[in-house]
């Protein structure tokens, strides 16, 4: 990374996109029965639910990523997972 700080951030702030995107395709793609009520002994119900974890596991390693060459290039602005989840009012309630 010696002397590429800010392209490393760029492409990190590229991958916290994709995976913001995957994430929420995912999620959109997943049949409703399985969001309103979750089924652990149904296989298919399973796996879903592990695709939409594993891709929400994606977007938080990226965006720990995004941060810490974000941080090293001295760029001070956020990345796109708190831009992302700023406008969305329930991810942006304080937690009690």
């Amino acid at each position: 990374m010696a002397g590429r700080p800010l392209k490393m951030a760029e492409k990190a702030a590229e991958f916290e996109d994709a995976a913001i995107c995957l994430s929420g395709e995912v999620f959109l793609a997943m049949p409703g029965q399985y969001r309103r009520d979750p089924m652990p002994d149904d296989p298919l119900c399973r796996a879903w639910n592990d695709c939409v974890r594993a891709t929400m596991c994606a977007v938080n390693a990226c965006e720990r990523l995004g941060d810490l060459l974000r941080e090293r290039a001295g760029i001070t602005e956020p990345g796109p997972t708190k831009e992302f989840f700023a406008d969305e009012p329930l991810c942006s309630a304080p937690v009690v």
